[in-house]
């Protein structure tokens, strides 16, 4: 349960932090102790609870609307098994299709 709770701040945060983030907490934990797949998990987890957790706030709704074409793209990257969280992720455009 510790890797969701080190997902949640990587929502908001770039490449270079993320890395400082993990380098942080394997320090601490130990070599290895962030598990990639488990922790993507857990930013995908994290992001759709936000999402639940904001909808209802309809001064929010504008800018979750926004955000969607990252999340897309997170989302895709995740479905697609492609590890996403230090590499730069290319919002999704076109969201319809």
């Amino acid at each position: 349960m510790i890797l969701a709770c080190v997902a949640a701040p990587l929502l908001e945060l770039g490449i270079q932090q993320r890395k400082a983030v993990i380098a942080g907490y394997e320090e601490i934990r130990g070599h290895g102790a962030a598990d990639m797949s488990q922790l993507e998990t857990f930013f995908i987890l994290q992001m759709i609870s936000n999402y639940a957790h904001h909808c209802s706030n309809f001064a929010e709704l504008e800018n979750l609307k926004k955000e969607q074409p990252y999340a897309q793209a997170f989302l895709k990257s995740y479905s697609d098994g492609r590890s996403f969280l230090f590499s730069l992720i290319q919002p999704v455009l076109d969201i319809e299709g």
